[in-house]
């Protein structure tokens, strides 16, 4: 017989007590498969193949049909930003509690595409990809609207969040010479964050690959100054130009933080978005105006 989530969310356990560690949530018409009951407790499968336990009650007889809707075409990234000031919750699903890897499941989950649970799982279902086509090198100079944020000699201009003024968050943090820095905000941990850099090599000759690979010691740092950031980043498009969005929340505290990469030529754009539950609509609506209007050049 088949079965069918009958409640909103339903925590599936490890094992079959109120205690246990929730290793995930069962959603709303989300197909089950029982493998087995045990004192008001059933062992089930989910449809992305996840094993764990959920309070009988949760459930009731009936065929999903098409719950996870058809596939349409979007970003991921962009999906993710739904659940944007949604507390850290482990094995959560939902913008009352998500986890990192739950995040990525339910950014392609909203587009109609079904992948693993967990983030080593995510990372062997993926598959190395080339970069389709060399970055749009864009033009020589910068064409900056008026109220346009582009310190003197720097590869990059946006316009100027409105609405937050201009915070100081000290110098780059790769230091001084080649480097640029313009903050908006409310301070330290609600901000909007651009950095420029020199990377010393062309980027465009480099495949994502490579990049991410040198992303690594980058996020390893962000990680080191108190975040939990998504193994692997989401891909973009900023200006033409190739990009990188990592997702983390903060170790300590409630702090979410969505770290931009952005490449053209020898340069390299970083735009951190760092808000609080208090700051997060403000702080989202002025780093998508920042990343739309963004130019770099090479």
């Amino acid at each position: 017989m088949a079965y069918v989530c009958a409640v909103a969310i339903a925590p599936v356990r490890a094992e079959p007590l109120d205690d246990a560690e929730q290793v995930t949530q069962a959603l709303r018409g989300e197909p089950l498969d029982v493998a087995e009951r045990r004192g008001g407790w059933a062992r089930v499968r989910t449809a992305y193949d996840y094993p764990g336990w959920i309070r009988e009650e949760a459930l009731r007889p009936g065929d999903a049909g098409d719950w996870l809707g058809s596939e349409r075409a979007g970003d991921p990234l962009s999906e993710a930003r739904a659940y944007l000031g949604a507390p850290y919750e482990w094995g959560g699903m939902t913008e009352r509690g998500i986890d990192c890897s739950g995040l990525v499941h339910m950014a392609y989950r909203r587009l109609g595409r079904l992948i693993p649970r967990d983030a080593d799982d995510q990372e062997a279902a993926g598959e190395p990809i080339e970069t389709t086509a060399p970055t749009d090198t864009g033009e020589d100079e910068l064409d900056c609207a008026e109220q346009s944020v582009s310190p003197a000699g720097a590869p990059y201009c946006y316009t100027e969040p409105a609405g937050l003024d201009e915070v100081d968050l000290g110098a780059p943090t790769a230091g001084e010479e080649g480097s640029f820095r313009t903050s908006y905000g409310f301070g330290p941990t609600d901000h909007i964050d651009v950095q420029a850099y020199a990377v010393g090599i062309d980027t465009d000759d480099l495949s994502d690959e490579e990049i991410i690979a040198e992303l690594d010691t980058v996020v390893l740092d962000l990680e080191s100054g108190g975040f939990d950031f998504e193994a692997e980043p989401t891909s973009l498009e900023v200006d033409g130009a190739r990009g990188f969005a990592y997702q983390g929340t903060a170790t300590e505290g409630p702090q979410a933080i969505i770290a931009h990469f952005v490449f053209r030529g020898s340069n390299e754009v970083q735009i951190n978005c760092a808000s609080t539950e208090q700051t997060v609509d403000t702080i989202d609506a002025a780093c998508s105006g920042v990343l739309d209007s963004l130019q770099i050049v090479g």
